[in-house]
């Protein structure tokens, strides 16, 4: 049986100065979180770069490794989350943004 490959979906807004990062983890679970998008600007361009080491702030902080965009999101005062998505499935939804933003 073929394992649930996790997406992400990205809804900006500009006005709160956020951006929400949607999760699928399974086929009845979506993570929603959201983040300032200062924070997640420097997330994007780290993965778009494919960095090879955790790159932002507290809140969230990326990484490229092995084919797979690797995020970390703060979600408590001792705890994380880690999601590692596919580069192929996340690839786009991060170039889209990139493009939206003017990759500044």
């Amino acid at each position: 049986m073929p394992r649930f490959t996790q997406t992400l979906h990205l809804t900006r807004h500009p006005s709160a100065g956020t951006v929400r990062l949607s999760v699928a983890t399974s086929e009845n679970r979506v993570d929603e979180i959201t983040i300032l998008e200062r924070d997640f600007k420097e997330v994007a361009h780290a993965l778009w770069d494919r960095a090879p080491d955790y790159a932002g702030c507290l809140a969230i902080r990326g990484k490229y490794q092995e084919g797979f965009f690797c995020l970390s999101i703060e979600t408590g005062p001792h705890s994380r989350t880690v999601y590692r998505l596919a580069e192929h499935g996340v690839a786009s939804v991060l170039g889209q943004y990139m493009a939206d933003t003017g990759g500044e």
